[in-house]
């Protein structure tokens, strides 16, 4: 055998190592990202998810309280590393299909909505439209108020509906 330092087997083997491991990162690198994008956007819909549903379960508790009723609903929409929630609204002016319906887009994933049943509870703000927040973390009032107008569609008036507004504090 022969000594190291007068071998080229280290010389000749180096840079085809190298080439070897850096081909291996070129393949693997994008994929670990990819997958980690795709837990973070899961993760980010998720905690959107079970914070749409916790103020949908309020807003139906105070709805069924009746006329005159208010709370104030902290709502968080947070972001993470790779995604944030682009855009929550809530209801929709009172002859609109998305009455009781709240929509939400995160970046890079299409538009969802999560539908408020059981009972139905239809929501605009103080100008009769959908009341539009970003991502962030925002005080939601909202009102229990009585409507002359036939909001459910069962022929039946006045209707009850969800006076949204959100705190400047």
């Amino acid at each position: 055998m022969k000594p190291l330092a007068k071998s080229r087997d280290g010389l000749e083997g180096l840079p085809l190592q190298l080439i070897i491991t850096a081909i291996i990162l070129a393949i693997t690198v994008p994929m670990m990202f990819g997958a980690l994008r795709n837990y973070d956007r899961s993760m980010t819909r998720q905690n959107l998810v079970e914070e749409i549903d916790d103020f949908a379960a309020g807003v139906q508790n105070l709805f069924m309280m009746g006329p005159g009723n208010s709370q104030t609903f902290e709502f968080t929409a947070s972001g993470s590393a790779f995604c944030r929630p682009e855009q929550i609204m809530f209801g929709d002016n009172p002859t609109g299909e998305f009455q009781s319906v709240i929509r939400f887009r995160i970046s890079g994933m299409a538009e969802e909505y999560r539908v408020i049943q059981s009972p139905n509870v239809p929501m605009m703000n103080i100008e009769n439209e959908t009341l539009e927040i970003l991502s962030g973390t925002h005080m939601i009032i909202a009102e229990c108020r009585t409507s002359q107008l036939d909001l459910n569609g069962d022929g039946h008036m006045p209707d009850n509906y969800m006076l949204l507004s959100v705190s400047e504090t």
